[in-house]
């Protein structure tokens, strides 16, 4: 038999998955291609980053209370504590950096902690944050906290009020005041986190992570009712939230300039049901519907940043249930949207992939997903290019992917 040398770099990933999951879930080609897409996954990033010029890229928000509790397994002298509550909330930033966050006993108080080895070790990041917070999570790693406080103060006497804003620039190691400024950045700071992205009452703004500072962005989208702002890599994509029309606002200056485009759309609306996806450059973009109660799943894509759309309808399985019906769409690495249906509980998983030269989607089946994922909804599935995605199935697992078509689970567990 011939000796087989696995690389240097897969062989690290081959250890740190062992110590992760369980033996009887690998098999050696499994591992490899695993521990290959990691570093691929590694490698997109460090390029990509290198293409930014200081705009801010995506954040995720997430209010931290009556979520999943979730935490990967891990070992060492970081390891969560195995008497405690299981974490609510869990976000992996790339292939190593995640954060979640747990109350260290029942009814305490919620706590901010990270890993920075894929979920094998994790440590507590800060102990000041309040009783619940708003947790935002920046593209390289920088984290918001709405509800922390200052060194040596108090706790909020009354519930629900918040004791101050603070940013890190380390992964929560240490933390600086967010103090608002009026002066409009005349290019935005690397790493920045964009403010007021879902709003409409209060200026687009980013937040310097190494300063602190919070201010309007040098330009702003047009107004409207509501917004949701997705920026990806080098491009600043605003939903404008119109009701009667597809309305995209794009940025591929920092926030400089923007051009809107917008196309009327039916019945009336039809605007706000489209949930918008950025492709991977300044000019691709799609829209899924959210609710497909009959079954046809109705795609849109647009090559000239919202100008004009193709549209496409695929047929699948009626809706079973109040929130049966859903669909949404994460882009997969080469550029192809990647639309996943929910019809229901009790009902299989849909999948249809639409590749950047193809005229029509087509039927995908991923691997590594069960045939039932329960009653999940799309929101229950998250990711990018640059950081992977997720999938939140029944009870509390969760699966993971580098492709969007390739899964396997994460055999979390409440506790460690």
């Amino acid at each position: 038999m011939n000796d087989v040398r696995i690389p240097d770099g897969i062989d690290a990933a081959i250890r740190q998955a062992s110590a992760i999951l369980p033996a009887q879930v690998w098999d050696l080609d499994s591992v490899i291609s695993r521990a290959t897409a990691v570093n691929r996954l590694r490698w997109r990033r460090r390029r990509a980053w290198r293409r930014l010029t200081g705009i801010a890229a995506g954040a995720v928000a997430a209010i931290v209370a009556g979520s999943l509790g979730l935490v990967l397994g891990g070992s060492g002298s970081g390891d969560l504590p195995a008497d405690g509550p299981a974490p609510s909330w869990i976000f992996a930033v790339d292939a190593d950096h995640l954060y979640a966050v747990r109350s260290g006993c029942e009814g305490c108080p919620e706590e901010l902690l990270g890993s920075d080895d894929g979920g094998v070790t994790w440590t507590r990041r800060t102990d000041r944050t309040d009783r619940s917070f708003r947790l935002t999570v920046g593209p390289e790693g920088a984290l918001l906290v709405e509800g922390i406080r200052a060194v040596g103060a108090s706790p909020p006497a009354q519930a629900g009020e918040i004791s101050g804003t603070a940013i890190s620039a380390d992964g929560g190691r240490t933390w600086t005041s967010v103090v608002d400024d009026p002066e409009p950045w005349p290019s935005l700071p690397a790493g920045a986190i964009l403010s007021c992205g879902s709003g409409a009452s209060c200026p687009l703004g980013a937040i310097d992570p190494e300063t602190g500072r919070r201010s309007p962005l040098p330009g702003q989208p047009p107004a409207s009712q509501g917004r949701r702002t997705y920026p990806v890599r080098a491009t600043i994509w605003v939903d404008t939230q119109d009701e009667s029309a597809w309305s995209t606002s794009v940025s591929r200056d920092g926030g400089r300039t923007w051009s809107t485009e917008s196309q009327p759309c039916q019945p009336a609306g039809c605007g706000a049901g489209y949930t918008l996806t950025p492709g991977l450059d300044d000019s691709t973009v799609f829209r899924v519907r959210l609710n497909n109660d009959a079954g046809e799943v109705v795609i849109l894509r647009s090559l000239d940043a919202g100008r004009t759309w193709q549209r496409y309808a695929v047929t699948g399985s009626p809706a079973k249930g109040p929130s049966g019906g859903q669909a949404a769409g994460i882009v997969a690495p080469d550029g192809s949207l990647i639309v996943a249906h929910f019809p229901g509980v009790g009902t299989d998983l849909e999948t249809w992939i639409l590749g950047p030269g193809d005229t029509a989607p087509r039927a995908v089946r991923p691997s590594g997903l069960p045939e039932r994922l329960g009653g999940t909804l799309a929101s229950a599935l998250s990711g990018n290019a640059d950081t992977g995605y997720l999938l939140r199935g029944s009870g509390s697992t969760v699966y993971r992917s580098l492709d969007g078509l390739t899964w396997w689970p994460l055999h979390v567990r409440a506790s460690a």
